[in-house]
């Protein structure tokens, strides 16, 4: 069976450390484990998910003016808080069954090809690598595949799978999609009643926020995306986006075709232009051509003959339109479209041949960059472990799995502009930021160092190329537009200086 193939390859990575914002979600999680709806309606006093405390980044605040999601991901993993890493793995496995079970409705149904799709979308590498953390993706992609894939697939029972659908905007609010698309669908195939059943979960979501939190939090989180709108920070976006959706999404093998050569020029236009504004050199420039011309040729596999096609297109340049408007970038933001641009590449008839080497490449390249990913989130536990060993506790700036590590041992989060403790660490891949008393410390250069990158292949995220499948963007003293999801590098994987107080003059 397919699941079971993907599955089986998730097995080295159920060991797998804390890792970039996995620490946010199990943040939240804490927030759900503590917060009770009961005492807010029978009692008045009202703690939801989003009012625990968190410092991402500088400033400690109550998650819900940071954290741009919902609190479903949260409450799925408070039974396994302080659990063994590799049963919080596989407690996110039901997830990964569920969203390949949708892929096959869904391939079954549209495409006439149910395997061929689980298997696409199984090992693309940014299924396969969320499919290692305890971010909400998974859940998301479940919800929207299981429920769309159902309410095509079942007539008896498409309300239920309509209402499955809409459960997707308890753990993303791009889970929104989930309505306009049942809705659409519902139309296309006859099912309008059934399709209503998509709008109780967001109707349930917005009843809990309101009495927990009284305001809206999908409102809130709307002003906190719109702060990179300008047109050359929405034009930066749209081709790290591209370059994402080709390099770690679907591959060009399987999207090529002999229609592709207007997506292969306006990607590789698109990709020059952001080129020539990041000042990348003419190496740099080249890659990022190539893999925004390979995102732009999985939009050529769109069409408008039939209902599907309508349908499916409608998923993909939807999902595109809504991902131009967020706040920043990261690869896993295309996982509840990216069925769509699979089904696009499916419907267009290609050769077996060429649709079984886009599923070799393209695990080869996942359990590649699976690899390197791992390793990047030990780095951060090493790191932690050794600054640890120089001091019991101290203050520290640094977020991913260094905060989420150096905080379980008692450690203090610098706060923006505030004062350093007298034992400070600093990791450098994270955001840049400084203590308010400078002068009043020293760098200890004997004690400083670095976690080495011992694995040969392609990195998820550097600060030379740059590179970063996590954002569109890397965190250099000033930071840097990213524009690559992967690249070759050897650099350090984590740079940690360690600061000692001294007598101020």
């Amino acid at each position: 069976m397919p699941y079971l193939l993907v599955l089986g390859c998730l097995l080295p990575f159920l060991h797998k450390d804390i890792h970039i914002d996995d620490a946010n979600f199990l943040r939240l999680a804490e927030g759900a484990r503590d917060s009770s709806l009961i005492d807010c309606l029978t009692q008045g006093v009202c703690s939801g998910p989003h009012d625990v405390q968190i410092n991402w980044q500088g400033t400690t605040e109550p998650a819900f003016d940071v954290l741009s999601n919902p609190a479903g991901v949260g409450w799925w993993l408070v039974p396994v808080l302080g659990k063994p890493v590799w049963l919080m793995h596989l407690w996110m496995w039901p997830w990964v069954i569920l969203a390949l079970w949708g892929v096959y409705c869904l391939g079954d149904r549209l495409v006439s090809n149910g395997r061929a799709a689980v298997l696409l979308v199984g090992f693309s590498p940014m299924m396969f690598l969320a499919a290692q953390g305890f971010t909400p993706d998974i859940p998301l992609l479940a919800c929207m595949t299981a429920g769309i894939g159902g309410f095509l697939t079942r007539r008896k029972s498409a309300w239920f799978f309509a209402l499955l659908a809409g459960c997707a905007v308890w753990f993303r609010y791009s889970g929104l999609c989930a309505v306009p698309l049942i809705f659409l669908a519902g139309e296309l195939y006859k099912k309008r009643v059934a399709s209503f059943f998509v709008l109780l979960p967001l109707i349930a979501l917005l009843l809990h926020d309101w009495a927990v939190y009284g305001e809206l939090h999908l409102l809130a989180m709307s002003e906190f995306q719109a702060v990179s709108n300008s047109p050359e920070a929405v034009f930066l976006k749209g081709v790290a986006l591209l370059a994402m959706l080709g390099g770690v999404g679907i591959l060009p093998i399987v999207t090529w075709s002999d229609r592709t050569l207007w997506a292969l020029v306006i990607g590789g236009v698109f990709g020059g232009i952001a080129a020539y504004l990041t000042a990348a050199g003419p190496v740099l420039g080249l890659a990022v051509c190539v893999f925004s011309s390979a995102g732009a040729m999985a939009f050529s596999r769109l069409r408008f003959s039939t209902r599907e096609d309508i349908f499916v297109t409608a998923w993909a340049v939807g999902g595109a339109v809504f991902l131009l408007g967020l706040r920043f970038a990261a690869a896993r933001y295309w996982l509840p479209f990216l069925p769509a641009f699979v089904l696009a590449a499916l419907k267009i008839p290609s050769s077996s041949r060429r649709i079984r080497w886009g599923i070799g490449v393209s695990a080869i390249l996942a359990f590649a960059l699976s690899v390197d990913d791992q390793g990047f989130a030990k780095s951060h536990r090493l790191a932690a472990e050794r600054v640890q060993a120089y001091a019991p506790t101290g203050s520290f700036a640094g977020h991913w799995g260094f905060q989420h590590h150096l905080e379980s041992a008692g450690w203090r989060v610098l706060e923006d502009d505030g004062p350093a403790d007298a034992f400070h660490v600093v990791l450098r891949e994270a955001w840049p930021q400084e203590a308010s008393e400078p002068p009043c410390f020293q760098k200890n250069e004997e004690k400083s160092f670095v976690v080495k990158d011992r694995w040969w292949g392609p990195r998820t995220h550097s600060l030379e190329v740059p590179a970063n499948l996590h954002a569109n963007h890397v965190a250099t003293t000033l930071p840097k537009n990213s524009l690559l999801p992967w690249a070759f590098s050897n650099e350090p994987y984590a740079h940690v200086d360690v600061y000692e107080k001294v007598e101020c003059p």
